[in-house]
Formats: C-alpha cells, sequence, structure tokens
C-alpha cells in the first residue's frame, strides 16, 4: 500500500512539471523579441540599399555606382554620418523615377533606419564626411560659378553651401593658365599629387594621349553617364575604347557660325538666306550666288572693296561637305583630309578665293564691307550698325546635312592617383546641379544665347546649331598641325591660294602617309 501510494505521488509530480513547461512556452520572452526586431532591421536595411543613398541626394541618384563597387567598404576617413543633414534635402527619392525606400504611400520610415530624400523632416538624409578635405577643381580658367556675372549667381552659392556640408569638404578653383594642364598633368600624376581632384581638359589633350597612357580615369568608372545632367553628345565626342573620358553638364556654345548682314541683304534684294535653311536650299551653290551679287569693286581700281565673305577658315568648309582633317573610324583615328569630300570641299574654297570673294576681317563686316563673316562668337556685336543674323555653313554635295565645325570638347575628367574619386565624382554632379529647381541644361543655354544675340530668330537658330556640332581631332596631333601650318610658303593655305607652286592633289599625295604615320607612331605607344 506504502509503495503504491509513493509511486502514484511520483507520477503525480511529474505531470504537474510537464504541464508547468508547457505553459512556460506559450509566454514571450523579451529577448526574443529583440532578436526578432533585430533581424527585421537588419533585412530591411539590405532591400533599401541606403550605402547608395550615403552618395545620392534628393535631386541626384545618378551617382549609384554597380553592384560590385557597392559592396566595397568604405574607409574610416569616408564613413557616413546619418545623424547629419543636407539643407533641403527631404523631397527625393520616393518618387516614381526614384529608389524605392520602402516607406509606404504615407512616406512613414518603417524600418526605423534614416534614408536619403525621403518625405519625412523627421528622417534626416546620410552625409559623407571627408573630413574638411580640400578639393581642387582645376582648369584654364576660374571655374568657381560665384561671379556675380553668373545669372544664376545665387543658386551657385546657396548650392555649393549645401555641397559643402553634405560632404564636410572645402574647394578650391586652382586657374592653370594657358597648355598648363597638358604639360603639367601628367607629372603631377605620376608623381601621386595631380593638379586636382577633378579636371577640365580640352578633348585634345585627352583623347588619345591622356586616355592612352592612363593619365586619366574612364569617366563611366566613376560617374553614371547615362545621368541627363550630363550633355549626351560630350559623352559620345569622348570616347576611347569603348568608354567615355570625361562628362560636362554645359551645352555646346563653341563651334564656328556663318554670320551675315541682315541690313546688305535687304538692300542688295536678297532673300534673308535663313529662311533658306530649314528646307536644306542653303548650299555652297546657293552661297556662292551671294557672294557674287554682294562682292564689288566700288572705285573700278580692279580690286574688290566689298568682300563676299571675311575669316571663311577651310576646316570648316571642308566640315560643310561631311569632311574631316583626322577622324574616329572604329575607335582609331585616322587621316582623313584626302578623302573626297574633303578634297572637293579645298577645290571650291579655292575657286572662291581666286574669284576674290574670301577677304577682310571682323572690321570689314562691321563696316558693312562684307556681307558674311565667321567666327565662334560675337564679339563685334558692340561696334556694328547695320542689323545682322546667324547662319550654319552652306551644305555641300557630299554631305547629309549642316555641320557647326570646331576642334574641341571639354571634358571634366577624374586624374589617376586621384584620393577620392568615387567622391568627388559625386561632388562634382552634385555642384553642376546648382540650377536645380530652375533652369535646365537647355535653358541655360538659352540665357547664354539670349546675352549673345538681339533677335529671337538668330537665338533659334544658334540652337539649331548646336545640334549639328561637329569634331574634328586634329587638334590632338601637334605634328600633324606644324605640317599643315608650317609657314614658309608651303602649308595647306599656301596650296589653295596658289601660291605653293603644287595642287592640293599633290599636296595630298606628298603629305598623307607622313600624316597617317604620325598618329600610328602615337596609338602604338598606348599597347
Amino acid at each position: 500500500m506504502k509503495k503504491s501510494l509513493l509511486r502514484f505521488l511520483a507520477l503525480l509530480t511529474a505531470l504537474l512539471l510537464i504541464v508547468g513547461a508547457a505553459a512556460a512556452c506559450g509566454k514571450k520572452n523579451p529577448s526574443d523579441d529583440k532578436d526578432i526586431e533585430a533581424s527585421d532591421d537588419y533585412d530591411d536595411r539590405d532591400d533599401s540599399d541606403d550605402w547608395d543613398d550615403d552618395y545620392t541626394d534628393d535631386e541626384d541618384s545618378s551617382d549609384d555606382e554597380d553592384e560590385d563597387r557597392d559592396s566595397e567598404d568604405t574607409d574610416d576617413e569616408t564613413g557616413t554620418d546619418e545623424d547629419s543633414n543636407t539643407p533641403g534635402n527631404n523631397t527625393g527619392n520616393n518618387g516614381s523615377t526614384g529608389k524605392p525606400n520602402n516607406q509606404g504611400s504615407t512616406g512613414k520610415n518603417t524600418t526605423g533606419k534614416t534614408t536619403t530624400g525621403t518625405s519625412s523632416n523627421n528622417n534626416k538624409p546620410t552625409k559623407v564626411d571627408l573630413k574638411g578635405y580640400t578639393v581642387k577643381i582645376a582648369a584654364w580658367w576660374n571655374l568657381d560659378p560665384k561671379v556675380p556675372t553668373n545669372v544664376y549667381y545665387q543658386q551657385a552659392v546657396q548650392r555649393e553651401k549645401e555641397v559643402r556640408e553634405k560632404y564636410n569638404v572645402k574647394f578650391q578653383f586652382v586657374n592653370v593658365p594657358g597648355q598648363g594642364i597638358r604639360d603639367r598633368l601628367p607629372a603631377s600624376v605620376l608623381a601621386g599629387e595631380p593638379l586636382g581632384d577633378i579636371v577640365r581638359c580640352r578633348s585634345g589633350w585627352v583623347l588619345p594621349v591622356f586616355a592612352g597612357r592612363g593619365i586619366v580615369e574612364p569617366a563611366d568608372k566613376y560617374f553614371d553617364v547615362s545621368d541627363p545632367l550630363w550633355n549626351p553628345y560630350i559623352i559620345q565626342q569622348s570616347m576611347f575604347k569603348g568608354h567615355p573620358m570625361g562628362v560636362n553638364h554645359q551645352q555646346m556654345t563653341s563651334y564656328y557660325r556663318l554670320f551675315y548682314n541682315r541690313s546688305m541683304m535687304q538692300r542688295l534684294g536678297l532673300a534673308d538666306p535663313q529662311t533658306l535653311v530649314a528646307s536644306k536650299q542653303w548650299t555652297w551653290a546657293k552661297f556662292e550666288e551671294y557672294l557674287s551679287k554682294i562682292a564689288q569693286d566700288t572705285d573700278n581700281d580692279g580690286k574688290l572693296d566689298i568682300y563676299g565673305v571675311s575669316g571663311f577658315p577651310w576646316v570648316a568648309v571642308v566640315a560643310s561637305n561631311g569632311g574631316k582633317v583626322v577622324s574616329d573610324v572604329n575607335g582609331k583615328d585616322v587621316w582623313t583630309l584626302n578623302k573626297p569630300e574633303a578634297v572637293e570641299a579645298l577645290k571650291w574654297y579655292s575657286k572662291l578665293q581666286s574669284q576674290g570673294y574670301i577677304g577682310g576681317g571682323q572690321a570689314d563686316f562691321v563696316a558693312g564691307k562684307s556681307g558674311f563673316y565667321t567666327d565662334y562668337g560675337t564679339g563685334f556685336k558692340a561696334n556694328m550698325k547695320d542689323k545682322w543674323g546667324v547662319l550654319p555653313f552652306p551644305i555641300g554635295p557630299k554631305a547629309k546635312d549642316y555641320a557647326s565645325w570646331w576642334d574641341e570638347v571639354h571634358l571634366m575628367t577624374i586624374p589617376k592617383n586621384s584620393k577620392y574619386p568615387k567622391e568627388v565624382a559625386a561632388i562634382w554632379t552634385d555642384l553642376s546641379r546648382w540650377y536645380s529647381n530652375a533652369p535646365s541644361r537647355e535653358k541655360m543655354h538659352r540665357d547664354v544665347l539670349e546675352n549673345m544675340y538681339d533677335d529671337p530668330r538668330d537665338v533659334e537658330m544658334d540652337v539649331f546649331l548646336a545640334s549639328k556640332f561637329w569634331l574634328d581631332k586634329y587638334f590632338a596631333y601637334n605634328e600633324i598641325m606644324n605640317e599643315l601650318w608650317p609657314g614658309g610658303g608651303q602649308d595647306i593655305e599656301n596650296v589653295i591660294d596658289g601660291s605653293a607652286g603644287k595642287t592640293i592633289d599633290q599636296w595630298m599625295a606628298e603629305k598623307s602617309g607622313k600624316m597617317q604615320n604620325i598618329i600610328d607612331q602615337l596609338w602604338a605607344t598606348f599597347k
């Protein structure tokens, strides 16, 4: 009996222990809750791609790196400070074109983590801390936009302040006069101390020499070159072995324009040539017809007193027929002044010159003694009494379209051995958006043109000209330029005017092999 009672009590005790344990399993453990919340936060952080947002602001999601670079750790000096704020940065990446931030339609941050560019004023954007580093921005003139002559002066001042605070940096605008960047940048890069953290270069310095010798980095290594901030034509014209070598947020404004005396056309009963452009009736033949009616010997001394056209460069005439001195052919520079379209242009130019239609300069155009004048700016307008306008060069018989010739574009480049290339690319992108809430790149271009021209028709015509930009690459080759313009009566201009004692075809046969050899020898050094 006693043994049976003891056995019963033991079984009852075991049963009570089992029931108690089961009840305990139904309770929440506070430490378990913490583990679950931390795990959820970690997952949300992973999805929100916050590292990438550290390098963008509300107006710019263009500095994103590829996934491999996103996974790289930043060092202590470039760490982020999520408690810092960037002025005005509270409206960005949760829009239809921005990055998702896992906040839902209310804009509330469901992860509890600070993100960049949210719609909630309680969420402070991130800040890249470069510890007061001085970012050097180098060019052959002062690129500082904070000058009173800049029509966007106030926006530029405010934007720079925002960028300084966002990255904790200072700015130094370095002016390297003349050809100093071309001559000094390579040595400075090799010494590990580039002239600037970002450097404005002429395309003829970058392509092919700086690019081929690794003096500057490919732009797409650090910039989002598809960002509409950057001028797509400049991106296209900066290509080297499949990579763009620089960016620029500006429109093209430097190219040769053909100005004309509008008042003179009216006096002579000639149709305004601007009316012929859209239908592509503004051709070599029509231009020659105008020259024949403009050029005059008013005092019968056998010499023209009124020229047809002044300051007429043969290189722009070659472009007007679809030709170039040096062209990019399948990623390699090639001597092409000997091609049929270029030779035909040189011969037509020689014909106009032999007829006396070409002569004089800016002073003759200003004085009403020339019907047309070529330049890339309107420095003459202050002294011009007659009404005037702007045109493309007339289109040649082998050309498919008009061409606005020039020999360079300007590129913002990141030098090799730059200390913070990724951050500097993001900084320059942000600085280039100092017109962020108002004018676009196209509006800025129009503002420049409205200062150049008095007639709205000419503003519209110049917008058209900018879309026809035609880059010739001979500027990259000093030896070729020395062969074209050596002086001493044997350069191409002496051949064109007949004073060199040889024809254009003879000069081409003599020079073309040498010119291509100059190009080939330089490119051979890049292998």
